[in-house]
């Protein structure tokens, strides 16, 4: 019986050998915003069934915005001023279960930025610029009840897009006042595949190592009743 529960035991180690995962991921250049999702986006690559049996996907999403935030003042007097940039991300995909997914999340990423905690003071005349700010989010879907829907024979791909909605609102100042931005932003997206290797591959020498040691040990437990 001991014997039994030891094979099965190293079995089930050199099984567990077989669980793997496989990862695919794509990033946009920087572009002026907005952007928009007939020209942004990247592909992702499906899951080859042929690798195995295909136990989950998670897919990540990621977005950043970046750019500056300008406050001028005008000719009518000192004023205090501040800007904030908000900008709402939002990704497409034609797979059914992804799209259920992405529309249950609009706007999918809210990115933004502002000139600060407090207002700028600003004399007649006088601009401010800030530094290059930047916001960044990522968000994470688990796509495991719909895997038929990212794996295939033989593999393949599909499209996912992104686009954003960018403004910039004012706060404080006179009439004469005005303020601009210039933004950029970016977006990305990984998936994993976690998957069990087919069983048709030929096992890892660590595996036939453990398999071989169960099997030595058995031997040697049967030589000493003997």
């Amino acid at each position: 019986m001991k014997r039994v529960s030891l094979l099965v035991a190293v079995l089930a180690v050199a099984a567990s050998a077989n669980a793997a995962t496989v990862t695919f991921s794509f990033d946009t250049p920087f572009k002026t915003t907005d952007l928009e999702s007939a020209s942004t986006g990247g592909s992702l690559s499906m899951f080859d069934t042929n690798l195995g049996n295909l136990t989950g996907a998670v897919l990540t999403l990621r977005g950043t915005l970046k750019g500056t935030i300008t406050l001028n003042a005008g000719n009518a007097g000192s004023v205090d001023m501040a800007g904030a940039t908000t900008s709402n991300m939002n990704f497409f995909s034609v797979v059914p279960g992804i799209k259920s997914l992405l529309d249950a999340h609009d706007p999918e990423m809210a990115l933004g930025y502002n000139t600060g905690p407090t207002l700028v003071h600003l004399n007649a005349n006088d601009t401010f610029t800030t530094a290059l700010l930047s916001s960044s989010k990522s968000d994470v879907l688990d796509l495991s009840n719909i895997l038929g829907q990212v794996s295939a024979a033989g593999g393949g791909t599909f499209a996912l897009t992104c686009s954003t909605s960018t403004r910039l609102a004012v706060g404080g100042g006179i009439s004469g006042s005005s303020a601009a931005q210039a933004s950029t932003a970016s977006c990305g997206a990984d998936i994993v595949y976690t998957y069990n290797a087919s069983t048709t591959n030929v096992p890892e020498p660590g595996s036939l190592a453990l398999v071989g040691l169960a099997l030595a040990g058995i031997g040697f437990a049967a030589r000493r009743r003997a």
